[in-house]
């Protein structure tokens, strides 16, 4: 009599090796309570294989009474899906008033097998150099590398943090220096440098240090300089109590 054995379809992740349910298989034609109780399946796919389809090949049948039968084995069919890759990218820094530059070499990976590489990514956010400083999204795309049609590709971002200027400009003129009269003008590269926790600033010019009173000590020291800050929002800046 006709006995036909058909492979039942499998599925497996890309990176695995293909393990096979030799139980998963159907037949038709048996008779008189004839049985196949095993048959051996196989799959040209291996752990190296892209996604994609592969035929799983039965035969070997083994049972009861199978002498009596002319078997047909018919094949069915290995699916190899796509592996997870996950992409993050990883956290950057900028001062206020500077506009990003990313550097998208900053990622990370996980999940690539076979050899698989990321090579590079596009790395964008939404900051600019008008942003206020705080936390801002990196976002990941645009993945390039070997192999990567063979994964669903998940991104992750990262941040953006833009953290206070540590400089700030000071503008002429000024009421008092240390109680002299200042000069008309300003003196070459004065800025406030250093501007921290303490209440002690100081003032370099070309010449030497002009160290501003302690605001803790003199209590006038607030209306001692005009001190221009070169924007309306003082939280971006590291400043001290003028």
């Amino acid at each position: 009599a006709a006995l036909a054995i058909t492979a039942l379809n499998q599925t497996g992740t890309y990176g695995q090796t293909p393990s096979l349910n030799n139980t998963d298989f159907k037949t038709s034609g048996l008779v008189n309570g004839n049985a196949v109780t095993g048959v051996s399946l196989s799959t040209t796919a291996s752990n190296l294989s892209n996604t994609g389809s592969y035929a799983i090949t039965a035969s070997n049948a083994r049972g009861s009474g199978l002498s009596n039968y002319t078997i047909t084995y018919h094949n069915g069919t290995y699916t190899i899906t796509p592996a997870a890759l996950a992409i993050t990218a990883l956290n950057q820094t900028g001062t206020y008033g500077q506009t990003p530059s990313l550097n998208n070499t900053d990622f990370k990976t996980s999940g690539l097998v076979n050899g698989d590489a990321v090579t590079g990514v596009s790395l964008s956010t939404t900051a600019s150099n008008l942003s206020n400083t705080g936390s801002y999204a990196i976002t990941a795309s645009n993945a390039r590398g070997s192999g990567l049609s063979n994964y669903t590709i998940t991104y992750h971002n990262g941040t953006y943090e833009i953290t206070r200027i540590t400089t700030i400009p000071i503008f002429w003129p000024v009421a008092s220096l240390n109680g002299n009269t200042p000069p008309a003008s300003s003196p070459a590269n004065l800025i406030i440098t250093s501007i921290g926790k303490s209440p002690s600033l100081t003032l370099i010019n070309a010449n030497s240090p002009l160290p501003l009173p302690d605001s803790t000590a003199n209590s006038d020291a607030p209306n001692a300089y005009q001190i221009v800050l070169p924007s309306t929002s003082y939280t971006n800046y590291l400043k001290d109590t003028f």
